[in-house]
């Protein structure tokens, strides 16, 4: 079997995200390497997540192979083209005046997801919609409910708890799921197909197919922790506010650094405190009262930073209220974030 090497490191690159770092299942440590009809198909998994992947080759093969090792003989490999055998139960991978004979486990070995059956399918850039509140998701094992996006034909949410993003959209009707953290991150840019059932997810473009595990849980009703009405209004330029959050807070000596906020009605006045103390001032425009407002110095930059650059809007009611940020240049888009008692 004959392959162009550059775009099989390319597709290796893409499947062997799913292969696990560490298993005591050797066989999960492989790629399962399937040519036939004109094109060579890999495909790896984790169990909880398959990518597979397809590009033109000729010939058939079929085995098993480790993934690191295959695609650390690919990527070191000079030539243009990859010509694959198996010979002996062996796979002999040849390029020019290098070779390669690595070791092989049986096809039928390697474990195959049950799809089942996809009751919804549509197209969407599910990358671009997952991109604004992925930062929100929680890493926290015993709120493994909250460590995934909430995926609804209105909106697509993710929380932590501190930090909650939510971007309104329109897609066709299903029941409301959530998407582990893991495949939020690999779901493939631009256009694809999305089918959905009760348990899985499965992105499809035209070489590429990942199909992931859904949490099984109840996610909480998020709407409730978004103030509405909030009267007091910071304009300010999300750029220059990041900017200086980052700055002041490299004298926090807490684990959790903070930064104090205070408004008045020309300017933000950020600090942080530690054993050193730091400042920093920010134009703004602000017609409610005098007060000052603190937050984790890593989740505000984080709010920021997954809002358009330019003026953002700060909601806020009491100091110990959450606040709501939100954007004329993203106006389905909603952030929540909790601030802390700073002193």
């Amino acid at each position: 079997m004959r392959i162009e090497r550059h775009a099989l490191a390319r597709l290796l690159t893409s499947v062997t995200k799913a292969v696990p770092g560490r298993n005591t299942i050797p066989i999960l440590a492989t790629v399962r390497l399937v040519g036939k009809d004109g094109k060579l198909t890999v495909t790896g998994t984790d169990l909880d997540i398959e990518i597979a992947g397809s590009i033109p080759a000729d010939g058939e093969l079929a085995t098993c192979v480790d993934a690191k090792l295959f695609a650390a003989a690919i990527g070191k490999i000079a030539g243009t083209e990859v010509e694959l055998a198996i010979e002996d139960n062996v796979l002999v991978v040849k390029s020019g005046r290098s070779r390669y004979k690595l070791a092989t486990l049986p096809v039928c070995d390697f474990p195959t997801m049950n799809y089942g059956d996809f009751a919804v399918e549509f197209e969407a850039d599910m990358a671009s919609m997952f991109a604004p509140v992925a930062y929100a998701m929680s890493d926290e094992a015993t709120r493994y409910y909250l460590c995934g996006a909430y995926l609804e034909p209105k909106a697509v949410t993710a929380t932590n708890g501190h930090k909650l993003s939510t971007v309104a959209h329109e897609l066709p009707d299903f029941a409301p799921v959530i998407v582990p953290s893991a495949t939020v991150a690999l779901a493939p840019k631009g256009s694809a197909k999305v089918r959905l059932s009760g348990t899985k997810i499965q992105f499809v473009t035209d070489d590429f197919t990942l199909t992931s595990k859904l949490i099984d849980g109840t996610y909480p009703d998020y709407e409730r922790v978004i103030p509405r009405n909030l009267a007091n209004i910071v304009v300010v330029d999300s750029a220059a506010l990041k900017s200086a959050a980052d700055r002041v807070a490299i004298v926090a000596t807490d684990r959790t650094p903070s930064v104090r906020l205070d408004l008045t009605s020309e300017e933000v006045t950020v600090s942080s405190r530690g054993d050193s103390e730091a400042t920093d001032v920010v134009p703004c425009v602000y017609d409610g009262p005098a007060q000052a407002v603190g937050f984790n110095a890593h989740y505000l930059v984080e709010v920021l930073g997954s809002l358009p650059a330019g003026p953002v809007k700060m909601a806020v009611g009491d100091c110990m209220g959450p606040v709501v940020f939100t954007s004329d240049a993203a106006p389905q888009q909603r952030v929540v974030c909790m601030p802390q008692r700073v002193v």
